[in-house]
């Protein structure tokens, strides 16, 4: 069952029902969402639901998993990029070096949830929008992993989640080319034969779309 506790002035809320009925919980009942559930499989379908929220308040909201449960998430595949779904581990609930981090999301927060309503932005845009806002509160740079399971052996685990249902179809594949430059990432949906291709340089981030056999258009 899901728990909220108080640490210092920060409301703390534990995921474990949540997880388990795949349900989002009100963002407004705590400042902080931390993972206590056992099963990574769970974990990471629910890390993505929180990523492909149209709601600042969900897809911004920090999350962490417990470095308790980690040798357990360890012994899974699916715990593979599992941390990088969101703002990584903590432990014995130490919530002190993440106090910047819940203020500065908290004030981005408070300022933009008005101005970031994803009704009015195409399913591109919105991906466009909630990465530059998620990585601007965190002040992290884009950066593709390497990963043996791609076709080029790069992925970006946080920008792929967009494109994969719940249950991840066997017909979409993600993968990052370092030889061109600026980085570009590709999600290949091969059931409607559409690349969506993310531009990463400096910055800036563009999404585009192409149909396979056409030149990319960005």
């Amino acid at each position: 069952m899901d728990k909220i506790v108080q640490i210092y002035d920060k409301r703390v809320l534990l995921l474990d029902n949540s997880i388990e009925e795949e349900t989002l919980p009100d963002p407004d009942l705590s400042d902080v969402w931390v993972v206590n559930h056992h099963s990574p499989s769970k974990v990471k379908v629910f890390l993505k639901k929180i990523i492909r929220s149209e709601n600042l308040k969900v897809y911004l909201k920090p999350v962490f998993l417990q470095r308790e449960f980690k040798k357990g998430y360890e012994y899974f595949r699916e715990n593979l990029y599992i941390e990088e779904l969101c703002d990584g581990y903590i432990e014995n609930m130490q919530m002190q070096e993440k106090v910047q981090l819940l203020d500065r999301v908290n004030y981005f927060v408070q300022k933009y949830a008005e101005n970031r309503g994803h009704k009015q932005l195409s399913g591109d845009e919105a991906i466009l929008q909630s990465s530059f806002d998620y990585y601007y509160t965190r002040q992290k740079s884009i950066i593709p992993l390497k990963s043996r399971n791609s076709l080029s052996g790069y992925t970006h685990p946080r920008i792929e989640a967009h494109f994969f249902r719940s249950k991840m179809p066997t017909n979409i594949r993600g993968f990052c080319s370092k030889e061109l430059s600026p980085k570009t990432f590709w999600t290949e949906n091969l059931s409607t034969h559409c690349i969506y291709v993310i531009i990463v340089a400096g910055d800036s981030l563009t999404i585009g779309k192409s149909v396979l056999s056409v030149n990319l258009i960005i």
